[in-house]
């Protein structure tokens, strides 16, 4: 799935993105940490051949491969980083490897524009890169310290899998309603605007 969201006057003559990910609301939140980017817009499909780098947020392998098409700097954000995979994603375009849990919006951009003027890099740089952006991120932001409940992370992790409300509801042993109670209260506390709103909320807030 690439996505693409209108370009504002900032950025419309700035770094040009593709985003593919594996849901929609992975995308859109991906979408909504890069739409106040300055200096940067996110293109449509058509539009593949100017793109200067390519976020990638996948669990599949396959991946790699995406980048090796798209022939530019590629951005992998990924729950975990098989180090099996970091020559092949090094010799496939792969120049930064963020660790999902923790990556957000603005380290997102940064990683986006050092994809666009860094060097290429090897397998090794990846993996001493990723380390060290785990090493940052050793003591995660406390739910509690962002006002939010136990209840409350557990639908937003679920959610920024693409779960729907009834797969929520099963797989946390309550009724849909009370998912829906949790999503509505929370976006009106915080107020935010919607799902994947509050989903880019709690991964710029490093909370999930």
């Amino acid at each position: 799935m690439i996505g693409t969201v209108p370009s504002s006057p900032q950025s419309a003559d700035g770094l040009r993105v593709a985003v593919r990910t594996d849901d929609p609301l992975s995308m859109t939140a991906l979408l909504t940490c890069l739409d106040r980017a300055r200096g940067i817009s996110a293109v449509s499909p058509g539009e593949r051949a100017d793109v200067d780098v390519l976020v990638l947020a996948s669990a599949e392998l396959a991946v790699r491969d995406e980048a090796r098409r798209a022939a530019v700097p590629a951005v992998l954000v990924v729950g975990e980083f098989d180090r099996r995979e970091a020559l092949r994603l090094a010799a496939a375009g792969v120049v930064q490897v963020l660790p999902r849990a923790t990556t957000t919006g603005d380290r997102l951009v940064r990683g986006i524009r050092h994809a666009a003027t860094g060097p290429v890099v090897t397998g090794g740089a990846l993996l001493d890169a990723f380390a060290e952006e785990e090493s940052r991120s050793a003591a995660p932001r406390s739910p509690a310290a962002e006002g939010l409940l136990p209840r409350e992370v557990d639908v937003l992790r679920l959610l920024a899998e693409g779960r729907h409300t009834a797969e929520i509801a099963h797989e946390l042993g309550c009724a849909t309603r009370t998912v829906m109670n949790v999503v509505h209260n929370l976006i009106t506390r915080k107020k935010l605007r919607n799902r994947p709103h509050a989903v880019a909320y709690a991964i710029r807030a490093g909370v999930i």
